[in-house]
């Protein structure tokens, strides 16, 4: 990771860390874009991406505080593979809109770089996380539900894919849904069953979770007031 970058760091995952999109990245973002697989999953089919779109809204993420635009970058090799994008509602407090895309898939670098965003968020005291997915997206359907995110709804053929008219599917996800690394990965698994030979029963993972919620309440609370006492 070099200077600027550390810098400019938002969150670090297993194997990427996730830093403040910048001006220079626009190339990188125009490439991404105009990457079939991602206009077919995440965009739209034959999107006109240029430069100068990008750039606008880069600055317009720069300038706001109501837009989380971070770029992913794989640890080992520094080389940047995608972004992420979080809007914050405006009249609703704690909830927010997240949208993502990456030029390399299939390692797992997606679900590292989304967990990571979404930890931080819930450590700042977000209370709900909105994100929608066509239909025929099976991939970051089962992404984002291997996170917690709930199917919440479904809006019938409202996206045309160039061919025909496909759903979208709506889904939310609650701080108290999150699958946390730090039970599920790093001491005690989010179902029960064994871990290291021990027994995890379900009681087991509700008291381990109503702890840690204890401990992202009081962060919260620090971080609120840390910004309180800046103004």
């Amino acid at each position: 990771m070099n200077k600027s970058d550390c810098m400019s760091l938002y969150c670090e995952g297993d194997n990427v860390y996730l830093r403040n999109v910048q001006v220079s990245d626009i190339n990188l973002i125009v490439t991404w874009k105009n990457d079939p697989f991602v206009q077919k999953m995440a965009l739209y089919p034959d999107v006109a991406v240029c430069a100068e779109d990008e750039m606008q809204s880069i600055k317009r993420a720069l300038e706001t505080d109501n837009e989380l635009y971070v770029i992913v970058v794989v640890k080992e090799t520094d080389q940047p593979i995608g972004y992420i994008r979080v809007n914050f509602w405006e009249g609703q407090p704690g909830c927010a809109w997240l949208r993502f895309a990456l030029g390399e898939r299939g390692k797992g670098y997606g679900k590292d770089a989304i967990t990571c965003v979404i930890e931080h968020l819930f450590e700042e005291g977000f209370h709900r996380i909105d994100a929608e997915v066509y239909a025929f997206n099976t991939i970051c359907l089962s992404l984002l539900t291997s996170l917690g995110f709930v199917k919440e709804g479904v809006k019938r053929e409202a996206f045309f894919d160039g061919e025909k008219y496909t759903d979208i599917v709506v889904l939310g996800l609650l701080r108290s849904d999150f699958r946390y690394r730090s039970l599920k990965d790093g001491g005690v698994k989010r179902l029960g069953g064994t871990w290291k030979g021990v027994t995890i029963t379900d009681e087991d993972i509700k008291e381990s979770r109503k702890e840690l919620l204890k401990i992202l309440d009081s962060h919260a609370a620090e971080n609120n007031k840390n910004k309180r006492n800046k103004k």
